[in-house]
């Protein structure tokens, strides 16, 4: 699968500091159908809190536990890597 440098960027960062880190959801579903994904998501074992301490340029305003991180990309696929905490969906 081609994982832009971004993505790639986010995942190490994860990775790196101890966390799990994995490509999830409709960009997953779009590289095996040789699509170009429209945006990047994907989930760890890091609480919103400590993704924020690893990724200074980010915000946090949801109750699902996502973390948007902003990227220096010029494509707007990629400006924005959506971080999300494992969880078990159910009614919220």
């Amino acid at each position: 699968m081609n994982i832009p440098e971004e993505v790639k960027s986010v995942l190490d960062q994860l990775k790196k500091a101890g966390f799990e880190a994995h490509i999830v959801g409709g960009c997953v579903r779009d590289l095996l159908r040789d699509k170009k994904p429209k945006d990047w998501d994907v989930t760890t074992d890091a609480e919103p809190e400590k993704i924020q301490q690893l990724f200074k340029d980010s915000f946090y305003k949801n109750e699902f536990g996502t973390v948007t991180v902003k990227t220096a990309s010029d494509d707007i696929a990629l400006k924005e890597v959506e971080v999300t905490t494992y969880r078990i969906d159910e009614a919220y």
